[in-house]
């Protein structure tokens, strides 16, 4: 998924405005250099994880439901990692420990659903209560 840019020295001097697709990154730290040679630094608050669902919701929008399962899937995906990190971050682990144990799900969508319930568990000291056998 790409985001839509434009380059804020174009649009304060009234020019035509220099629009750049950049792909999203993990840091949310953008920079951009338009037609014009302006350079324009960007950093985006939103969570990886909700810019997937956007992209997903647009998506189904516009009338492509296979990408909008699979960047609502991955939205998902990102969403179980961060509330993993934030009960993480709560439990005082450091960082360093969370990267080198969150390889070992990383690769695996499984893995991640049930690393997140394990979490909530011990975060909440309850169950997650739904129905897998709706979605099976």
């Amino acid at each position: 998924m790409k985001l839509n840019f434009n380059c804020s020295h174009c649009l304060s001097d009234n020019e035509t405005v220099n629009n750049s697709l950049i792909e999203i990154r993990d840091d949310n730290f953008y920079q951009i250099t338009c037609d014009k040679g302006h350079v324009s630094h960007f950093y985006i608050q939103n969570l990886k994880f909700e810019l997937l669902f956007d992209a997903g919701s647009m998506a189904l929008i516009d009338g492509y439901p296979n990408a909008a399962v699979a960047y609502i899937s991955s939205s998902l995906e990102r969403l179980h990692e961060f509330c993993i990190h934030v009960y993480s971050k709560v439990n005082d682990i450091d960082d360093d420990i969370f990267k080198k144990n969150w390889k070992y799900f990383n690769n695996s969508s499984e893995r991640q659903l049930g690393a997140f319930l394990n979490s909530f568990m011990l975060f909440e000291q309850s169950t997650l209560k739904f129905d897998l056998q709706k979605y099976s």
